[in-house]
C-alpha cells in the first residue's frame, strides 16, 4: 500500500499515513531556518514497521529539502542511516556544523554585513570578552615580540591593541576571509605598524617560521577544518613562538530564571550553524599539532545584563533569531518571551565557559 506524507510546518514535522487511512503512520520531526533544515527525531509505530514508512517520509522531506535549496543536518540516527544508503541526497548535507553568517560574510546582504561587523564591534566592548582577553594577554606571554598576527581579525580592534607590544619598527597583521571586514578594519587603522589582509585561515598567505606569535579568537568553531588552519598557524610561527588560541564551549552555556529557554536551546544547538564544543577541544588540538608547553584555562562568565547576553549569545538575542540571519520566526518565541519576563523581574542569568590554550613551538 502506498504511503503519503505531508509537511505540517505548524507542527514542525511530516507526517506519514497509508493511502486512505487516517492513522498516522510516522512523524519525522524537524527544526528549520532560513538556510538548513534539521531533522531531530523520527517515529513509526511497531504496527507500521517495514512497510516503507520511514523511507517515505526520508524521501519527500528530503526532495523538498533540495527543492528550497535547503542544507540538511541529520541529527536524528534513522536520517543519518538513510541518507549514507542513499547517495543521491548526500550532496544534501552539511560537510559539517560550522557554515555560519561569519564564514561567509561577503555573501551577506549589505545590511546583514554591517549588523555582523557592528556586532562584532560592540561584542568587543563587552566586560566579559575584556576579561578573557586580558586573561588570554597573559597566558599568551609574549617576550619582546617584533612580528604578531591575528588570525580571523574580524573589525580589527585586537590588531590595533597589539600595535603597543610591537613598537614602531614591529609589525602586527590582521588576517581574515572577509574582504568586508579586512576594509571595515582598515577605515579605522591608527598606528603604521597595522596591516589588514585577506586571507583564508587554511592557506595563510605568509612564509614560514614569520611571526613571533600568532593568536586566533573565537574563529575555529567557525571553520571548516580547525586542525588544518591550526596546523597553518603553526607553519608561520617561528620555532620558539607562541600561538594562543581563544574559543567558546557553547555547550557549557546554562541558563537559571528561563527554564524554557534551556530546554529550547538544548533541542535547537544541533541545528545552529557553529562548532559547539570547540572551545574544550584546543588542549588536544594542539598536544596533536606538537606544541610544547601546552596550557589550557577554561574561564567561565556569569552574565545577568540583558544587553551583554544578547550581544554575546545569539539564543537569547531577537535580532538574530527572528531577524533575516537565522529566520526562526515563531519558533523562537516562547523562549524570547520568556527572556523578556526574565528581565524584567530581574532573575535573568546566563553562565558561558570560554577557553584559552596557549602552546610553544618547539625547534626542529
Amino acid at each position: 500500500m502506498a504511503v503519503e506524507v505531508i509537511n505540517v510546518p505548524e507542527a514542525k514535522r511530516y507526517e506519514a499515513r497509508q493511502e486512505g487511512e487516517t492513522e498516522l503512520a510516522g512523524i519525522a520531526e524537524y527544526i528549520r531556518t532560513a538556510e538548513l533544515v534539521a531533522f531531530v527525531h523520527t517515529e513509526v509505530p511497531a504496527k507500521y514497521e517495514g512497510k516503507g514508512v520511514g523511507a517515505a517520509l526520508a524521501r519527500a522531506s528530503l526532495d523538498e529539502a533540495r527543492a528550497a535549496n535547503l542544507r540538511v543536518l541529520a541529527i536524528c540516527p534513522f536520517y543519518t542511516g538513510w541518507i549514507a544508503r542513499h547517495p543521491e541526497y548526500q550532496d544534501l548535507l552539511c560537510v559539517n556544523n560550522v557554515r555560519t553568517p561569519f564564514t561567509a560574510l561577503d555573501e551577506q546582504s549589505a545590511d546583514n554585513r554591517r549588523f555582523l561587523l557592528r556586532h562584532i564591534e560592540v561584542a568587543a566592548q563587552l566586560p566579559t570578552i575584556r576579561r578573557v582577553r586580558r586573561r588570554a594577554l597573559e597566558a599568551w606571554d609574549l617576550q619582546d615580540p617584533g612580528r604578531l598576527l591575528d588570525v580571523g581579525s574580524g573589525a580589527g580592534e585586537v590588531v590595533r591593541d597589539l600595535a603597543a607590544l610591537v613598537g614602531p619598527a614591529g609589525e602586527v597583521i590582521g588576517v581574515d576571509n572577509s574582504q568586508a571586514a579586512v576594509d571595515f578594519a582598515r577605515e579605522r587603522a591608527d598606528a603604521a605598524v597595522v596591516r589588514y589582509d585577506q586571507g583564508d585561515a587554511l592557506a595563510l598567505p605568509y612564509p614560514d617560521d614569520h611571526f613571533d606569535g600568532v593568536r586566533c579568537e573565537r574563529v575555529l568553531q567557525h571553520v571548516v577544518d580547525p586542525d588544518a588552519a591550526i596546523a597553518e598557524m603553526v607553519r608561520v610561527l617561528r620555532p620558539g613562538g607562541r600561538v594562543c588560541l581563544i574559543d567558546t564551549d557553547w555547550e557549557s552555556m546554562l541558563f537559571d530564571g528561563t527554564p524554557q529557554l534551556g530546554e529550547a536551546y538544548r533541542k535547537l544547538a544541533p541545528a545552529l550553524p557553529a562548532a559547539t564544543s570547540t572551545g574544550r577541544t584546543l588542549r588536544r588540538r594542539l598536544v596533536t599539532a606538537g606544541l610544547a608547553d601546552v596550557s589550557a584555562e577554561p574561564v567561565t562568565v556569569a552574565i545577568t545584563d540583558y544587553a551583554e547576553a544578547a550581544a554575546l549569545m545569539s539564543v537569547v538575542d531577537r535580532a538574530v533569531l527572528q531577524g533575516p540571519l537565522l529566520n526562526l520566526g515563531e519558533t523562537a518565541e516562547p523562549w524570547l518571551a520568556e527572556v523578556d519576563r526574565a528581565v524584567a523581574d530581574g532573575t535573568l542569568l546566563a553562565v558561558l565557559t570560554i577557553w584559552v590554550v596557549t602552546g610553544t613551538k618547539p625547534a626542529p
